[in-house]
């Protein structure tokens, strides 16, 4: 695993600081447990800057492709990743404030001496990633499985023989 980057949020806004980093999925935990293993790697580019108003933020965007299994036929599904999104930084949690005029890509993020970077990252990946993820209708391949005694009524037609011979 790789020493993952630490930053003082404000100072790195204040100071127009720049991050680039490229992992392995294996870096991160909750992510692995949802992708297959063959997937790639993800990119982030991490900026600090100050907003029309000079308040301190932050800019994610990250890029990549991973594969995750489609929930229809359970065979590998790719999902390209393509994030942009802004984080004002706040003090205090009541001083978050409902930012949808801002658009879906700007969010208020408590400021962080200690803010874990890939942490974000992986926080806005797993955002990204569908609840179910499937491919289209017509793209997923029936495994074979499911068409096995499909004559006889498959498994729901077996359980209904077995209800039946107990009267």
């Amino acid at each position: 695993m790789s020493e993952w980057p630490i930053v003082d949020s404000v100072q790195f806004a204040r100071t127009n600081g720049e991050l680039r980093v490229l992992a392995p999925i294996s870096d991160f935990e909750r992510l692995n447990n949802v992708v297959l293993e063959d997937s790639d790697e993800i990119g982030a580019r991490f900026e600090g800057f100050q907003d029309g108003e000079s308040r301190p933020c932050l800019r994610l965007r990250v890029t990549g492709s991973i594969r995750v299994s489609c929930q229809r036929c359970l065979e590998a599904l790719p999902i390209e990743l393509a994030t942009d999104r802004d984080f004002i930084l706040v003090e205090r949690e009541d001083e978050m404030q409902d930012l949808a005029a801002e658009g879906d890509s700007v969010e208020s993020l408590l400021a962080d001496s200690k803010l874990n970077v890939m942490a974000l990252v992986e926080d806005e990946v797993l955002l990204q990633l569908p609840m179910a993820p499937t491919h289209e209708p017509d793209a997923c391949t029936v495994p074979e499985w499911a068409t096995q005694n499909k004559a006889d009524g498959g498994a729901f037609g077996a359980l209904g023989a077995l209800t039946r011979g107990k009267d």
